[in-house]
């Protein structure tokens, strides 16, 4: 009697600390979520003090300009500005140069922030109104869709990838696939067309020297990117990893499925080997700080900054079969960026795994949720695998950090995550099971 109220006790206990581990959870996440806001608002009239005074260059005098560079100001985002501030001196220290920004609307709240930057010309999106015909010409191409393979065989104006409209609803929805009949899909095609007139305007009437965005891939900024390459106008993707700035430079439309500053292996071939040296410890040493979890973006600390008890961990190596960790993908963020052809998106990538992992259960089968899935919101993993699952296939407790849950793994496959890199530095086999932004270096 009194081993089963124990038993009964240690059950409560694991429910009561379960629960309140997930209303943890929960509450830091919309914290995190307020403090970014505060911080923002708070920091903003400072930030366009900084931006107006500091890293003086030469004045604009409309009769002598040379360059013309556009910006946009759709993320609203400090250190986005502060980044672009440092690349826009940079371009054109010294020269005569004109910035003009876009936005969404005039009552955006980073109008200030881009004058501070120098802006001296706006275009607004809004001025480019969603006409009926847009509408009419979503209905005309929907009607060919009955799948979500079909929508992505869709064949539009300036060959335009379907990939940035379709990855533009997944986000709007916060899901890996939506229904193929939402009317999301027609309302984002709409805006393409709509976006593809506002571009085609701007472009046209100021004939920048240079292009700069934030994101290579939503609606707002994919389509400017691909009308920019058409017209031979120099672009940058400017975004920062790891606490560090990265800039990528696009000259040619080849260069569009390649949105991320990466090192290409055959450039490394070619410099000289104490470079090559150096390059090679800077990683090494790299990683051993994201496993110590000292780095402070906000990707690596969900990453690495939980270190559960690995026991129950290490017990999974006594079933004595090889171990397959599945990495899983922020399931609707941008899953074509990098070309994706493989799989429609990250929904049907993970089904295809499930159903090869069903039939080979001479393997155990881990798979990992994105480490910020939460953060991300939305659509979970737990959405699409149910307590039916086989005995070889478990989901990973995302209280592990990577470098516990690859220290029992034999195989990583993952589509584009940097997991992959992360193994391969432990001697771990790795499939990719479609293009990525280190696919050269295989």
């Amino acid at each position: 009697m009194l081993s089963r109220v124990q038993k009964g006790s240690v059950k409560i206990e694991k429910i009561i600390s379960m629960s309140l581990l997930f209303i943890y959870k929960k509450v830091m996440v919309n914290l995190l979520r307020l403090y970014y806001l505060f911080a923002s608002i708070v920091a903003r009239p400072f930030l366009n003090i900084i931006l107006k005074y500091s890293f003086k260059t030469k004045k604009t005098n409309s009769n002598f300009i040379r360059k013309k560079i556009i910006i946009e100001g759709f993320y609203n985002n400090p250190n986005h500005f502060l980044r672009l501030k440092i690349l826009i001196n940079s371009l054109l220290l010294n020269e005569q140069y004109q910035i003009i920004g876009l936005l969404y609307n005039k009552k955006n709240q980073s109008i200030n922030t881009l004058k501070a930057l120098g802006v001296s010309k706006f275009y607004f999106v809004e001025d480019t109104k969603i006409k009926k015909i847009d509408f009419k010409k979503s209905d005309n191409f929907m009607r060919k869709v009955k799948t979500h393979e079909d929508f992505l065989k869709l064949e539009f104006p300036d060959k335009l990838p379907p990939d940035i409209v379709y990855d533009t609803v997944l986000r709007m929805k916060m899901h890996p696939q939506p229904n193929i009949n939402d009317e999301s899909w027609v309302n984002c095609l709409a805006d393409a067309f709509r976006l593809t007139r506002f571009y085609e305007k701007v472009l046209i009437s100021e004939k920048p020297d240079y292009f700069i965005l934030s994101n290579p891939f939503k609606n707002e900024y994919g389509i400017g990117l691909w009308k920019a390459l058409l017209k031979n106008i120099t672009c940058f993707h400017l975004t920062g990893y790891y606490e560090t700035i990265r800039i990528k430079k696009f000259t040619s439309i080849k260069d569009f499925y390649h949105p991320l500053e990466v090192l290409p292996y055959k450039e490394f071939l070619k410099l000289p080997r104490k470079y090559k040296v150096s390059l090679m410890r800077n990683g090494k040493n790299f990683l051993k700080i994201k496993e110590n979890s000292k780095n402070l973006d906000i990707s690596h600390k969900s990453a690495y900054g939980s270190k559960k008890n690995i026991n129950s961990l290490e017990s999974l190596k006594n079933n004595r079969k090889p171990i397959i960790l599945i990495a899983c993908h922020a399931w609707f963020d941008f899953p074509h960026l990098f070309g994706m052809r493989n799989f429609s998106d990250f929904l049907d990538w993970i089904n295809t795994i499930i159903n090869i992992a069903n039939k080979k259960d001479k393997f155990l089968w881990l798979i990992r949720p994105h480490p910020q899935e939460d953060w991300y919101g939305g659509f979970k993993l737990k959405d699409i695998i149910n307590k039916e699952v086989p005995n070889h296939i478990q989901i990973v407790n995302k209280e592990y950090s990577t470098d516990q849950i690859l220290s029992i793994s034999d195989f990583v496959v993952t589509h584009h995550g940097t997991i992959a890199m992360e193994a391969v530095s432990k001697s771990i086999p790795v499939l990719c099971t479609d293009k990525n932004h280190y696919s050269d270096w295989d």
